[in-house]
């Protein structure tokens, strides 16, 4: 007989306790491995409307490199980047399978990878992307108005964060000498091209500033979405920079830093300075803005009680408290734009919705009467219509700082009387480090309970004895527990028995 039809047959002569175990045991793997991601991204709710264009929005998924933990052991590190690849390919699965069917387009926030801005060699940093695109498989980054386009694939913009190309040089607005290399081959992959006007188009100009238009219903935009350099608004007015009259020269010397950015910026405001109808632009920037006093905390209590999404007290000061401005003196970030530059940035494009990452965890912000050039619409409903509400979303990475990461659904419709909309919701993912501490530890602590329990009281049968004082007994009957010596070997037999059918399924998911 062959050897696995032995292992198949022993397997199903296991007694009944062994079988239920092994039956409940790998329902729960499928459960924790699978069906909570699923779960988790059915129960996030969206606006019902047959017409309307949706964008999934996901930030800092942060895929471990290989200097992410170098002051770590190597077992330990390649642990964590192991864990870190199946979350983030865990939760891309469930909203490729679920949520991804409803999206029209994708928006990375930036900070792809943990460690992409210090490569210095090319093979090891396209290794890194390679590795990327795997957790990310069946998307299709558009570089331009005429990229193809695939059933198969979901459209995808990206955002740069401060870990994918470092922080500009605060002086010249340059990638410093260390972060180039990986600058430049970043901006090769993933940036857009766009025209003089920065709308995408079909040209060699790469720019990380770009504005795509959108038509909800006929062929004239309704909406347009508008990605910002956010490093370069970082290094227009870093850290410990003065504060300067948005008007003088200060301005202009802040604009000089990074000319890019301050021309479209300065376009999209120009524009709205010519009569007739603007689409509603929404803004996109991988640092979030600035927020004035009554601006500080990172709940809006109505709209939170709505999507149930709030910010994890242990990544503030209180619940619900602020983003605080910050950074490091090596340069590496900046928590915030100055408050100066985001007057700018507000004032200029005026946004009906701005959406950043970065902070690994939501923030909710309302920015007050900051469109008061571009509130012919209705704004984001519920809230007042010169209002700029500003979500950071979660980061999508386990490893954040963050026990639920998250994304976000950006809505994009029309009204009934031909007015454009929009609304948004954060959504959450698993707690994965609650799932094994709630669902494999209870259940393997009540396994080793019931198998210990079973292997000394399970009855044994031993041949019949006669002897002259006790009359021989029927073949087969029962006597209480085996001896004392065959319990360990017992229990361990059993957690085997049970425990390789599970692990088999827990491989069997990670691919």
């Amino acid at each position: 007989m062959p050897s696995w039809t032995r292992a198949v047959r022993a397997a199903l002569e296991a007694p009944h306790p062994v079988q239920v175990l092994r039956v409940l045991w790998c329902a729960l793997v499928v459960y924790v491995e699978r069906v909570a991601f699923l779960v988790a991204t059915v129960s996030c709710r969206l606006p019902a409307s047959a017409s309307a264009q949706r964008v999934l929005i996901v930030s800092d998924p942060q895929v471990v490199g290989r200097d992410t933990y170098a002051d770590s052991p190597a077992a330990l590190f390649h642990v964590l980047r192991f864990f870190s690849d199946q979350y983030i390919r865990k939760a891309w699965r469930a909203l490729r399978s679920v949520a991804a069917p409803r999206a029209d387009l994708l928006v990375l926030l930036g900070d792809l990878s943990d460690r992409g801005r210090w490569y210095t060699a090319r093979e090891p940093w396209y290794a890194l992307q390679r590795r990327w695109e795997r957790l990310f498989h069946g998307i299709a980054v558009v570089r331009n108005a005429w990229s193809p386009r695939s059933p198969r694939a979901l459209p995808a913009l990206v955002v740069p964060g401060n870990h994918d190309i470092g922080l500009p040089d605060a002086q010249t607005g340059q990638p410093t000498t260390a972060n180039a290399a990986a600058a430049e081959w970043f901006r090769e992959a993933f940036a857009p091209h766009v025209d003089a006007t920065y709308t995408l188009a079909n040209t060699t100009r790469a720019s990380w500033n770009a504005r795509i238009p959108i038509a909800v219903r006929g062929n004239e935009p309704t909406h347009e979405l508008v990605l910002v350099d956010a490093l370069n608004l970082v290094s227009m007015q870093p850290l410990l920079a003065l504060p300067f009259d948005a008007g003088g020269a200060h301005l202009a010397a802040a604009k000089a830093r990074a000319p890019d950015t301050a021309a479209m910026i300065d376009a999209l405001g120009a524009e709205l300075e010519q009569p007739g109808w603007h689409p509603m632009r929404i803004l996109f920037s991988h640092v979030p803005l600035a927020r004035g006093a009554d601006e500080r905390s990172c709940d809006v209590p109505w709209h939170s009680a709505q999507h149930g999404v709030r910010r994890e007290s242990h990544r503030a000061r209180v619940p619900g408290g602020a983003i605080l401005q910050g950074g490091d003196l090596a340069r590496t970030y900046q928590n915030l734009v100055q408050p100066d530059i985001s007057a700018w940035v507000l004032d200029a494009v005026q946004p009906a919705a701005v959406f950043s990452g970065d902070d690994h965890d939501h923030c909710e912000v309302v920015h007050r009467a900051r469109r008061q050039r571009a509130a012919h619409d209705g704004g984001v409903p519920g809230f007042v219509p010169d209002d700029v509400p500003e979500l950071t979303v979660k980061s999508m990475s386990m490893l954040e700082g963050v026990r639920r990461p998250g994304y976000a659904w950006l809505t994009l419709d029309v009204q009934s009387d031909g007015m454009p909309s929009v609304a948004y919701t954060p959504c959450l993912l698993p707690d994965q480090v609650g799932l094994w501490l709630l669902a494999y530890v209870p259940f393997l602590v009540a396994t080793l309970l019931y198998v210990a329990w079973w292997s000394t009281k399970h009855t044994y049968t031993v041949l019949p004895q006669h002897t002259d004082d006790v009359p021989m007994q029927p073949l087969g009957t029962p006597r209480p527990g085996p001896p004392p010596k065959r319990v360990p070997r017992r229990f361990l037999r059993s957690l085997g028995a049970i425990a390789a059918p599970p692990l088999v399924v827990w491989l069997a998911l990670q691919h």
